[in-house]
């Protein structure tokens, strides 16, 4: 039986897909278009790019605000495809008399579909995990309403040299960043810093806030790691502790501390770049 012009677009679709047009098939595909088959190339196209962009292990962190445009729109593509119905897949796969490459093409695209979805779910925490702090911290700052910001100031022991710079912290997302400028390094091996949020409305004891290190006098952003819920902090303490931290502090070396002023608990104008 000679094939119809629909199946000679589906196979040359599937080989498309596939990598594996020869020039005569390529052409057989630019010269043969119905119209079922021009929104299914779009879907496979854009998926396989999809797929192909989010297996990448390394890649450099991209603008907040172009990083976030990319990411919606990658998402509304792959949320579509993946949650378009049942009906509608089995209505464009192939018939059962379909070719071999045929078949495995939409194999193919239906297994891309599911890890697609999988990327892009996973995106989201991997950009907060690996994305440098400073870049989390300008999101912090532009995104959270209900911002909290400090000036450091010198606290029982001061550094020799003058230290500047700010914290930061969101009750509702319950995150937060330490901004320093002239900090001097510490040795991890022997002695590190450790963070200390006062919260009166939880406990009169100061929650830990993680144990960091600088390394250099240059400017150096920290995220907060508080141990727990913070409700509603009115200061913040920077303490030098033996390597490792320590559980309570005695408190006696204090080399900064920033206080909350409650008046100007709002959101802060993020500075422009």
């Amino acid at each position: 039986m000679k094939p119809t012009k629909e199946t000679e677009f589906a196979e040359c679709l599937a080989g498309y897909v596939m990598g594996d047009l020869t020039t005569d098939e390529f052409k057989e595909h630019e010269s043969v278009k119905p119209s079922a088959g021009a929104p299914a190339l779009n879907d496979l196209e854009r998926i396989a790019a999809t797929v192909s962009l989010a297996a990448i292990d390394q890649i450099e962190a991209l603008p907040e605000g172009l990083r976030r445009a990319v990411s919606n729109t990658g998402r509304a593509i792959v949320s579509e495809v993946a949650t378009r119905r049942i009906a509608d897949v089995v209505e464009l796969a192939p018939p059962q008399t379909a070719r071999v490459r045929e078949r495995l093409a939409w194999i193919a695209c239906l297994a891309a579909s599911v890890l697609a979805f999988f990327f892009w779910q996973r995106s989201q925490s991997d950009f907060e995990r690996d994305a440098p702090p400073l870049v989390t911290r300008d999101s912090l700052l532009a995104n959270a309403a209900d911002l909290i910001q400090a000036e450091w100031i010198e606290g029982t022991t001061p550094p020799k040299n003058k230290v500047s710079g700010d914290i930061i912290w969101s009750d509702s997302e319950q995150s937060g960043y330490m901004r320093f400028v002239g900090m001097p390094a510490n040795d991890p091996k022997v002695w590190q810093y450790q963070l200390w949020i006062l919260d009166p409305s939880r406990d009169s004891k100061p929650i830990d806030g993680g144990v960091f290190d600088i390394t250099s006098e240059e400017e150096a952003v920290v995220a907060i790691q508080a141990k727990l819920p913070v409700n509603r902090p009115t200061g913040f303490v920077v303490t030098i502790e033996k390597r490792g931290g320590v559980v309570v502090s005695d408190q006696r070396r204090m080399p900064l501390i920033a206080f909350v002023d409650p008046t100007k608990r709002k959101k802060p104008v993020s500075p422009e770049i």
